[in-house]
């Protein structure tokens, strides 16, 4: 079988990842999390992971991981991920294959890069949990419980913790584990991830700055301020000093709404009454 089979075959197998994926969105939109249904829909993922792991552990041994992400983004339609990609991008395997492969890279610095990246996603999940059950956010529940999934779906490490049960509240963040000596680089790895990212959705905050545009544009400013407040907690001294002042500036403009300014403010309590801990 050359290579396009082997990709379609797995393609094929994402799809239907996808639709079970958004199937369990269903049913939680529903309140039916205890259903039959949903119990179906919970173990097919188990079964087709499994499948896509066998079929990615033979690619990779044949082909360079380079030309396994070459061969997938030449199938890629819209010209970038996006936070809600699950539900509304059509090509989201592509995406899904992509971090897959990431993970797979074996590099000190990806490793690194790909353990921040899961760190903020367990701090986005409990912001997530804390939300969605809150009725002041109910307008918006929908496209949170979307995003919940949307983590899930593109983090193999949060994948595995959720299809196995071992998702829990009590945050064990391993970040710290690449801070040494032995890896200097983690300093731009942080600078990218950490403060890059954080600009990106302040800059986001204050050109969408509307909180009764839609019930989308909402969403996307709280699913911002989880994603700025949960790279806070990540970050030493010298990067937070490198957001912490933007972050203080959008507090203080005057083209910033209080509703705005009030949502950030209600945030960060939630965030203080989170329990997380660095593992050692």
């Amino acid at each position: 079988m050359v290579l396009e089979e082997y990709i379609n075959l797995l393609l094929n197998i994402e799809a239907q990842i996808t639709e079970n994926y958004l199937a369990l969105y269903t049913g939680e939109v529903l309140n039916k999390t205890d259903s039959l249904e949903y119990e179906e829909c919970f173990k097919n993922i188990i079964e087709l992971t499994k499948k896509e792991t066998k079929i990615i552990s033979h690619l990779t041994e044949q082909f360079s991981l380079n030309t396994l992400k070459e061969e997938i983004l030449k199938r890629k339609y819209s010209p970038k991920e996006i936070p809600l990609t699950l539900g509304h991008l059509v090509d989201a395997e592509i995406y899904r294959l992509f971090h897959l492969f990431e993970h797979l890279t074996g590099d000190d610095v990806y490793d690194y890069a790909n353990t921040l990246k899961t760190d903020i996603n367990h701090l986005m999940l409990n912001f997530l949990n804390e939300l969605i059950n809150n009725p002041y956010y109910a307008s918006i529940r929908n496209e949170l419980i979307l995003y919940r999934y949307n983590l899930i779906y593109m983090d193999p490490y949060l994948e595995n913790d959720f299809l196995y049960d071992m998702l829990s509240t009590n945050i064990s963040l391993e970040a710290d584990k690449y801070r040494t000596e032995e890896l200097p680089s983690h300093i731009f790895v942080d600078k990218s991830i950490l403060v890059l990212e954080s600009l990106d959705f302040i800059e986001y905050i204050r050109s969408h700055d509307d909180l009764n545009n839609s019930s989308n544009t909402y969403a996307l400013i709280v699913i911002s301020v989880i994603n700025i407040l949960s790279r806070l907690v990540l970050c030493d001294e010298e990067t937070l000093n490198l957001i912490y002042d933007d972050l203080v500036a959008l507090l203080d403009a005057e083209e910033i709404s209080i509703e705005t300014k009030n949502l950030i403010t209600s945030l960060q309590t939630i965030l203080k009454n989170m329990h997380f801990g660095w593992s050692r």
